[in-house]
């Protein structure tokens, strides 16, 4: 198998020095180097790649050959065959490596020379467009000033206090290349949105001072409308839950007036003598029995109903045009049956309706409606 030796590389390595280096143009003697000013200069480089001449491709070859045929059943049981192998194997493998790394330290020296030079000069370049980047943007700051001094003058004739100019301030009237007329004409264009917007609103018909009040924080005519469906929607929910809570305690106090207008129903009372047995307590010291008395039932409390009436004078009071507020009452059953009695029996007559979710007795002499 073809093969390089140690004390070959270096012969080699000078034997193809012209080869593998690269062609550059010589530089100028350092003395001798032309200062040319900025405009003139124009980047040129020119390299010719030279040729290496190596049979790394016969040995990769005689390589590949090998592995691919190579059993380990060959070495079993003969460990001296097998180190002698490996040994050439890896002084093979050290020689082409250590060819391959002299080889592009010497390729690779003109081109790290001329890498250098490329990037002090970018260097060179970026620390001066680095001061001169904030000159230019130093002058678009003031350029933007100015124009935005510009368009709150511009703000000021149309006397639009409804927002403030930040509200709707757009960016790219900035740019240089956006006319004065292209602002006048966007904001135009907004005041009147925003005033078709509001008069939209106006049409709504509920909560129009929120709405608006919402609208002007937003800009956003949509989601202000969603938000006056939803208070219209939860108004009519609170409104439906009260009627049905007023309805339901008037449906309750007019079945307790018609209880305390049907006839009062005997209580049976139990004439029945106690057959329970008595009870005794004995005192085991002194032998003395006494008869435990049974405790009186407790009377039950009466329950009280709460009620509004109108006063007779009521009825002349409002063909004059005056308000006068119900009268709160509060009475049992039996307080409310008298009251109806003394009412009838003195020439009152009354209409039952609804008051603040309590019945209402409308009274007035008999005759006066």
């Amino acid at each position: 198998m073809p093969r390089t030796t140690k004390k070959n590389v270096p012969a080699l390595l000078e034997q193809e020095k012209e080869l593998i280096q690269p062609e550059l143009t010589a530089e100028e003697p350092k003395n001798e180097i032309a200062i040319l000013p900025i405009e003139s200069l124009n980047f040129v480089a020119d390299m010719k790649i030279g040729t290496l001449t190596t049979n790394a491709r016969v040995i990769r070859d005689s390589i590949k050959a090998l592995t691919d045929n190579f059993s380990i059943e060959e070495y079993i049981g003969n460990p001296k065959k097998a180190a002698d192998r490996k040994a050439k194997l890896n002084t093979l493998a050290k020689q082409m490596n250590d060819a391959r790394i002299a080889y592009e330290k010497e390729w690779m020296q003109p081109f790290n020379g001329f890498k250098d030079l490329v990037s002090e000069s970018v260097n060179l370049v970026k620390s001066c467009t680095i001061q001169l980047d904030g000159v230019v943007k130093e002058e678009e700051r003031r350029e933007k000033e100015a124009k935005r001094a510009e368009i709150v003058d511009i703000w000021k004739v149309y006397d639009f206090n409804l927002v403030p100019l930040e509200r709707i301030f757009n960016d790219k009237w900035l740019n240089k290349s956006y006319k004065t007329k292209q602002i006048h004409d966007d904001i135009a264009h907004i005041i009147d949105r925003i005033t078709g917007d509001l008069q939209s609103i106006e049409q709504f018909g509920e909560d129009t001072a929120t709405l608006k009040e919402l609208y002007l924080t937003t800009l956003d005519l949509q989601a202000t409308l969603r938000r006056g469906a939803e208070l219209r929607e939860n108004r009519k929910r609170l409104q439906a839950e009260e009627e049905r809570k007023a309805q339901l305690e008037a449906e309750r106090q007019a079945a307790l007036m018609q209880r305390a207008n049907e006839p009062e129903q005997p209580q049976t009372v139990a004439t029945t003598a106690n057959t329970e047995a008595p009870t005794y307590n004995v005192d085991f010291s002194t032998h003395e029995v006494t008869e435990v008395q049974p405790e009186e039932p407790k009377q039950p409390i009466e329950k009280l109903f709460d009620f509004y009436v109108t006063m007779p004078i009521a009825t002349l009071a409002k063909q004059c045009g005056i308000a006068s507020e119900p009268i709160l009452m509060r009475a049992t059953m039996q307080q409310m049956k008298d009251f109806r009695s003394a009412m009838e029996s003195n020439g009152f007559v009354y209409e039952k309706s609804s008051y603040k979710g309590y019945l209402l007795l409308d009274v007035h002499v008999k005759g006066s409606k």
